[in-house]
């Protein structure tokens, strides 16, 4: 397991600069279950580098995806946030 979160670590890492997103971008602000939530990228991204490889799977899917697709990878990533947080798999 050690080994795909190092895969996952240098593949967003590598991503973040070849793609040059702005890391400090808030992504989320909105309130969401009754609580008020402000996320920048970098610190959803962060929280990704902790959970499951699944979860990071998917999170690197959908970003790959947006590149391929010409759609905006903030937009994602806000979705993927959103879902996750009222899914109840991330706490801010």
């Amino acid at each position: 397991m050690k080994k795909n979160n190092l895969d996952y670590d240098q593949w967003l890492d590598w991503f973040i600069v070849d793609h040059k997103l702005n890391i400090q971008e808030v992504i989320l602000e909105e309130i969401l279950e009754g609580q008020p939530y402000k996320v920048k990228m970098v610190d959803f991204l962060n929280k990704t580098r902790q959970m499951n490889p699944l979860v990071q799977q998917a999170v690197r899917e959908g970003m790959s995806k947006c590149v391929f697709t010409d759609k905006s990878v903030s937009k994602y990533l806000k979705e993927a946030c959103t879902e996750l947080i009222v899914d109840g798999k991330l706490t801010l």
